[in-house]
């Protein structure tokens, strides 16, 4: 009845008795009516009874005695009094009004709550049972949300929807489900009730268990570009990339690589700005990691390289070992391995210019050390700082052996969800003890790297 109230200004009680508008029994019949369309339907047409439209009508009988511009509240008595005077004429409609009203709200509220759980308190909890699992009962209710009950304090509880519900010998049926102290029956429509002694797991139709556990793709890929400066045997700016391809499970980690650089250089010897950069990299890196701390692994990797800078026609490296985790954690991580190598390294023809005599080194063929280091540390959501190096000496000549480092920022950088972008900026180390001749030992590359995963 007081809808009306902000849309009025100070009135008198004549001119609330007296100007009713035309009629209110034509309002109320019609609100009867129409609210058997429902709550919402109820409380939209409440809006639109006469009270609310009065005060305008009033204005324009008795302008004298309104005031627009003002909007002071009516006195309490003046609600009192109106609404005795509304009771009074339309006490007919008053009682089939509640009668409707209190009906259609029970219904509302039966629907909405319609699952009911007794406790050993004696309470009673209404809503909707939306899990049963592992002696707990998920309900979800609309003056507290969603709430767990431990089943050993429920005397007995009913569902009113079909739901998947689990059994002895995980046997699995779906219906609705009443417990009553001692027997559990899974009603189904026109089909006799299912006793069954316990109810292990109960979930909503068209979901998945509760202990289902989604699949992870163990598979991540990476493709990245590189903006490098190099020095040392060639002065080069030149664009170079590669892809990654990983494979991560509990207890192993698989991972494929691939690295090219094909680039125009000047040679820091001859200034030959003709010579191409001809360096491609593919490799394979495997290891198993068990004990208590995840600790211990053992490795096996192999890559295979082409440098035309190096005179390096092939390059094939093999080695295996054992590796030590000093921390594996998410946020930082160290790792030392510590292995036999093999390296098999065929050399291009290279011909002196000046005695035109071949200077081709020999091809070789060694046995040797593997040793390697990881070390990787967040630096919190905008970095992580990381450094990778192998040292490869031969058994016949210590100092004949190939090193190689990269340490480097990566900060990320968010695209989309299912894909990541990052950047890397850091620079490379290749060393070479016995290089052919004319090639320095040393290669080192300032790199711009951005990679995208997915």
């Amino acid at each position: 009845y007081l809808f009306f109230i902000n849309d009025c200004d100070s009135l008198s009680l004549n001119q609330l008795t007296h100007k009713r508008s035309r009629t209110s029994s034509s309002y109320f019949n019609h609100f009867l009516i129409s609210s058997t369309l429902g709550l919402r339907t109820l409380f939209t047409e409440l809006k639109k009874m006469p009270f609310r439209a009065l005060y305008p009508c009033l204005s324009k009988e008795n302008p004298s005695q309104t005031s627009p511009n003002s909007k002071q509240a009516i006195d309490r008595s003046l609600y009192s009094d109106y609404l005795l005077f509304i009771l009074k004429k339309t006490s007919g409609f008053s009682m089939k009004f509640k009668s409707l009203f209190s009906s259609l709200l029970l219904a509302g509220s039966f629907l909405a709550q319609a699952d009911e759980i007794h406790l050993k308190d004696g309470s009673k909890v209404m809503g909707t049972i939306t899990q049963i699992h592992k002696n707990q009962i998920s309900v979800s209710t609309k003056f507290a949300g969603d709430i767990t009950i431990p089943t050993d304090e429920v005397t007995s509880y009913t569902t009113d929807k079909d739901q998947n519900v689990e059994f002895e010998d995980k046997q699995k049926l779906v219906g609705k489900v009443k417990f009553d102290g001692k027997d559990t029956q899974i009603i189904r429509n026109e089909v006799e009730p299912v006793k069954v002694k316990n109810i292990l797991s109960l979930w909503d139709a068209g979901t998945e268990h509760p202990d289902f556990i989604a699949p992870v793709d163990p598979w991540s890929y990476k493709a990245y570009l590189n903006l490098t400066k190099s020095t040392g045997n060639t002065h080069e700016e030149s664009l170079a990339g590669g892809a990654v391809a990983e494979r991560k499970e509990d207890n192993s980690n698989f991972k494929v690589y691939f690295k090219f650089d094909d680039s125009k250089n000047t040679d820091q010897d001859t200034g030959d700005t003709n010579r191409n950069s001809q360096e491609y990299i593919l490799g394979a890196d495997y290891e198993n990691i068990w004990g208590k701390k995840k600790q211990h692994s053992i490795y096996l990797r192999s890559e295979a390289e082409k440098d035309n800078v190096e005179g390096v026609d092939m390059r094939f490296t093999i080695a295996a070992g054992y590796g030590h985790y000093f921390m594996n954690q998410e946020d930082i991580s160290l790792r030392v391995r510590t292995g036999l190598s093999f390296r098999s390294t065929s050399f291009r023809e290279v011909i002196d210019p000046v005695t035109t005599n071949d200077i081709t080194p020999d091809n070789s063929n060694d046995l040797g050390m593997d040793f390697g280091l990881a070390f990787k540390k967040s630096m919190g959501a905008w970095a992580d700082w990381y450094t990778d190096v192998t040292y490869t000496p031969t058994f016949e000549d210590v100092s004949d052996f190939i090193l190689k480092h990269e340490s480097g920022i990566r900060v990320p950088l968010d695209v989309r969800e299912g894909m990541k972008l990052a950047l890397h900026t850091g620079v490379q180390h290749d060393y070479n003890e016995k290089s052919a001749k004319g090639i320095d030992d040393l290669d080192t590359t300032y790199f711009l790297r951005l990679v995208l995963s997915f």
